[in-house]
């Protein structure tokens, strides 16, 4: 079930395997396993996945039917060109699509420019 989850959540943000065992500090060959329900997530990575999908961990774990996500009540203020020269623009355009940022036109545009 965990898999079966792991893996939905995770192409419904448009996220390579790769990308996501960036974000929770894994490989993606441990991200295959878990998908594949070879193997399940330590408790640490586990919370990295609840918190990147806001998704509580009862859903996770199929103990829920529903994954009863919480919108943040943050509101994001980016400077795209500082996230891009600090973490490069394909983990930069990822986090801003983990994180729901949407860009003003202006930016979305330069923005896209700067990474193609």
């Amino acid at each position: 079930m965990i898999g079966k989850r792991i893996k939905e959540l995770r192409k419904s943000y448009n996220l390579t395997q790769r990308e996501l065992a960036s974000f929770i500090g894994t490989t993606q060959q441990q991200v295959v396993r878990y998908e594949s329900e070879k193997s399940e997530p330590s408790i640490g990575r586990l919370k990295k996945i609840c918190d990147l999908f806001n998704v509580p961990a009862d859903w996770l774990l199929g103990r829920d039917h529903q994954p009863s996500v919480v919108q943040p009540s943050v509101v994001w203020e980016v400077d795209v060109s500082a996230l891009t020269a600090a973490v490069g623009p394909q983990r930069a355009r990822t986090a801003l699509m983990v994180l729901g940022v949407r860009l003003e036109e202006r930016e979305s545009n330069g923005y896209q420019n700067g990474i193609e």
